[in-house]
């Protein structure tokens, strides 16, 4: 497989940085009171866990935001077991694009998009709706649709080869979950929902009735490449 565009994410590197730094600041400012207060004796030694347990919600967001980017790697590894007849781009902002499309895959098979999640917990998606319950929660609640998201995602990238490169092709939504302890419960979903070790057999599995040409991936390509962030 040629990977044209590298999963690295600019928001969620610049949240990663931020929180660190955060975090990394309430330390240095935590333990400076608290030696302070401890040497002169003064109210900084009671008040100096305040900034310490500030520290601790930064770095869970490090964490959370630092989930995501593995979830996409993850993603890259496993593709790469497909030969050179494909290609990957991700993280890709179209022109007029509502968010960043976390994979796009070119191959002879078909064009496809993938959403991926690196959830833990429980999942459940009822055709478009989608309920999560994370460990320790007692109720499922309400998320957005990653569905529509993915379907969203697709018929952007249909729209943009058609009015780019007059390429007339299907788009075909995919959502990936990356993360092994994952429970999925899946009633009727309205598009393929995989575990990551599915994935590239899947990809491989789907037939057209015809073929893209290495051309016409390699230009699909390198438009997509020209043309997004």
């Amino acid at each position: 497989m040629k990977v044209l565009k590298e999963a690295k994410n600019p928001y969620i590197e610049s949240h990663k940085i931020r929180s660190f730094g955060i975090f990394a600041l309430l330390i240095v400012v935590g333990v400076a009171m608290f030696t302070m207060g401890a040497y002169f004796v003064t109210p900084l030694l009671f008040v100096a866990w305040v900034p310490l347990a500030a520290s601790a919600i930064f770095l869970r967001h490090y964490y959370t935001w630092e989930a995501g980017t593995w979830g996409e790697r993850a993603v890259v590894r496993v593709l790469r077991e497909l030969d050179d007849s494909c290609y990957l781009l991700s993280n890709v902002k179209l022109p007029r694009g509502r968010g960043d499309i976390d994979h796009i895959l070119l191959s002879p098979n078909g064009v496809f998009v993938i959403e991926t999640k690196n959830y833990s917990g429980r999942v459940v998606c009822d055709r478009d709706a989608w309920y999560r319950q994370q460990r320790k929660a007692k109720e499922e609640t309400r998320v957005d649709s990653i569905s529509e998201q993915a379907r969203r995602n697709g018929l952007g990238l249909r729209d943009f080869l058609w009015e780019k490169k007059r390429f007339r092709v299907y788009v075909s939504p995919i959502c990936v979950f990356t993360n092994p302890s994952v429970e999925l419960e899946l009633r009727e979903p309205v598009m393929p929902v995989l575990r990551l070790r599915e994935l590239t057999r899947f990809v491989q599995s789907v037939r057209r009735s015809t073929s893209l040409t290495d051309q016409e991936t390699g230009d699909m390509g390198k438009s997509i490449l020209a043309n997004s962030s």
